[in-house]
């Protein structure tokens, strides 16, 4: 036990120093497995009878301790692959369960990692048994740290009975009024991707409209199918598939790398337009030693011509910065604004517009864009813009957004929600990695380029010798082929713009949010939703469903300004 808990302390120690040093997470699992490899024997032995032991008290308690310690190590253990080896920490924080199943800690992260893998119906329903084991341990601690398991159980029961449809609202609305909260999202806004429901938004008779209806959809939102054309689709496609070295070499999903983002200057809209009507694409580089066009800077150039078509301010875009997610079904994306910070306090500075690229869409929830700004604190109306692989959607730079979670079990095992994200900016954001830096770092030693998200708006200080960046090599230059180029065979865009349904649904604020009925609290009873006055949707009394839970079990904050 003494070696076991020297490795443990130093364990301990080399996780303390992970934002500094690159890879001493590896380290520190190696100790713990070490530790894991010396105690377990001991919890696997079969039992003898006890008439051949006399067991003292103090062999009892060393027993019990150890077995609380061991618990501890699967569950460190747990926490340091999670981000990159998800199924592996399911059966560390399960073998934690085995060992304590009375604890609210066990109970609560295998419920979260069985949701985030849950490919079946009974991955879900084992998911919300271990919720409410936690909820009813976490009630009967007296430990007052296990008051944390209690509130975010809650919060995911209540995510989990909201994306469950219609049937069971009401054992949703019990759990909201536990948690204090007035308002959530309708039933079938939580409730888009759950396979045993088919009570979604896009089957409601009464929300089938058309963007046309809407007189100020041009300031707002809209949608174009088809977007990309074949070879720039099969480069982006590539570029960030799910093994991607985009993804690794900028340590995506590693809980110490924060937001990270890419800037590029953009040329004069006017010479942009007549290349893009030629097939061609420009440099926008400010440096005389590369003109090198990226295939990143043939896509921008390409979405920013066609999100002029439906936003013409867009065609005063001076910059745009990009960034890219991959994400499993059950994964959603705080409220938020796209900003930086302001000259001002409390007045952030706002893209142009916003833009998403849907590069795949096998799973996860839609996107809601409201009419909320920092200027108007309410929302009064919003648009549902639904996910399709090779579509795109263009809203207001200074619009609230967020992205819903898909309900229920993902429809496989490796289904993602793929996006590319780009903001036109009317100056320079200072806010993303120069793409030319990366370039000119490639050009002229790609084995040692600095890497891009240790130099973005993130915290992991890892040595830039350690790194390799070759990611930009997977979105080469597109050449235009001979074809293409004369004038009697060139290639039509086959994109169009849709105003259905089916791509972007527009709500009025009743439709987005319904009041959580409060027969506790008559102070309560007669709140109503008001179209023209609208609800702040960054409130903390609204249950948006779409916080982090099922991260590494932190909450996202909300932005305040």
């Amino acid at each position: 036990m003494e070696k076991a808990n020297q490795l443990y302390q130093n364990a301990i120690e080399l996780l303390q120093q992970a934002d500094e040093r690159h890879g001493v997470e590896n380290e520190a699992e190696q100790k713990l497995r070490m530790i894991i490899k010396i105690l377990s024997p001991s919890f696997n032995e079969p039992q003898r009878k006890k008439a051949k032991h006399n067991n003292t008290n103090s062999d009892k308690i060393d027993k019990e301790e150890e077995k609380y310690f061991l618990a501890e190590v699967y569950l460190l253990l747990g926490r340091i692959i999670e981000w990159k080896q998800p199924n592996l920490a399911l059966i560390e924080y399960t073998n934690a369960y085995n060992i304590l199943p009375n604890i609210p800690e066990t109970n609560y992260n295998v419920a979260r990692l069985k949701w985030k893998q849950a490919t079946t119906i009974n991955d879900m329903n084992i998911a919300e048994e271990r919720l409410r084991d936690t909820i009813k341990l976490a009630e009967e601690s007296e430990d007052e740290h296990d008051e944390i398991y209690w509130d975010n159980a809650n919060e995911l029961l209540g995510r989990l009975l909201c994306q469950s449809g219609s049937q069971r609202r009401q054992e949703a609305f019990e759990v909201l009024t536990d948690l204090k909260y007035k308002y959530v999202f309708q039933a079938y806004l939580t409730s888009i991707g759950n396979n045993s429901n088919n009570n979604n938004i896009k089957n409601r008779q009464c929300n089938k409209k058309h963007l046309g209806d809407d007189n100020n959809i041009e300031e707002y939102v809209a949608a174009f199918n088809d977007v990309l054309p074949d070879d720039i689709f099969n480069m982006m496609t590539n570029g960030f598939k799910l093994n991607a070295r985009f993804w690794k070499e900028n340590n995506y999903g590693d809980p110490r790398t924060g937001f990270f983002s890419f800037q590029h200057k953009l040329p004069s809209y006017t010479s942009t337009l007549k290349a893009h009507e030629n097939n061609q694409y420009q440099s926008s580089s400010s440096s005389s030693t590369t003109t090198t066009i990226s295939g990143l800077d043939q896509m921008l150039q390409y979405i920013w011509i066609v999100a002029s078509k439906a936003m013409p301010k867009v065609k005063n875009a001076k910059y745009v910065e990009w960034w890219a997610h991959s994400r499993q079904h059950c994964y959603g994306h705080q409220i938020h604004y796209d900003s930086i910070p302001g000259k001002k306090k409390g007045k952030p500075k706002h893209p142009l517009i916003s833009t998403i690229t849907f590069l795949k869409a096998d799973c996860g929830g839609p996107t809601l864009v409201t009419d909320q700004t920092i200027e108007n604190k309410k929302t009064t109306k919003g648009w549902v813009a639904h996910p399709k692989t090779n579509r795109l959607i263009c809203f207001n730079g200074s619009a609230l957004h967020l992205v819903l979670p898909g309900a229920g079990h993902s429809p496989q095992k490796d289904a993602r929600r793929t996006t590319f994200m780009a903001a036109f900016w009317d100056e320079n954001p200072h806010h993303g990695v120069e793409f030319e830096t990366l370039l000119i770092n490639n050009e002229g030693n790609s084995s040692n380029s600095s890497s891009s998200s240790n130099n973005s708006n993130n915290n992991n200080n890892t040595n830039a010798s350690e790194i390799h960046i070759n990611w930009p090599k997977d979105f080469p230059m597109l050449l235009a082929s001979k074809q293409n180029n004369d004038k009697k065979n060139k290639k039509k865009n086959k994109y169009q713009r849709t105003v259905e349904n089916d791509a972007i649904t527009p709500l009025k604020i009743d439709e987005i949010c319904e009041v959580v009925p409060n027969n506790r609290d008559k102070s309560l009873l007669d709140i109503s939703i008001d179209n023209n006055r609208g609800i702040d949707l960054m409130s903390d009394s609204i249950f948006t469903s779409c916080e982090g839970l099922l991260g590494l079990g932190m909450k996202s904050d909300r932005q305040e300004y």
